[in-house]
């Protein structure tokens, strides 16, 4: 089993509005929050992300090799569509 930390993405769009755009999980908690803060740093009025409260979510091995092979990583962190794709799970 391994466990992830995650938070859920908020796009926003000057004259779109917003949608929800998926999550971004990372196995260290750290650079998860170093990848929120530079994301905020970054940001413009004209699109930017909003980000939840980082939490603790877990998945099955085989299914951890499944988000390495389908995702792009960024630093060890991932942007994943769903998190039921994924069967994750929030308690041990």
């Amino acid at each position: 089993m391994k466990k992830f930390y995650y938070s859920s993405v908020t796009e926003f769009e000057q004259g779109w509005g917003q949608r929800d755009d998926g999550y971004v999980v990372c196995l260290d908690e750290e650079k998860l929050k170093s990848h929120i803060k530079l994301a905020g740093e970054n940001r413009n009025y004209e699109l930017f992300d909003l980000y939840t409260e980082i939490e603790e979510i877990y998945c099955s091995e085989e299914d951890y090799e499944k988000i390495r092979k389908d995702n792009n990583h960024r630093d060890g962190v991932m942007w994943i569509k769903s998190l039921k794709e994924y069967k994750f799970f929030k308690e041990a």
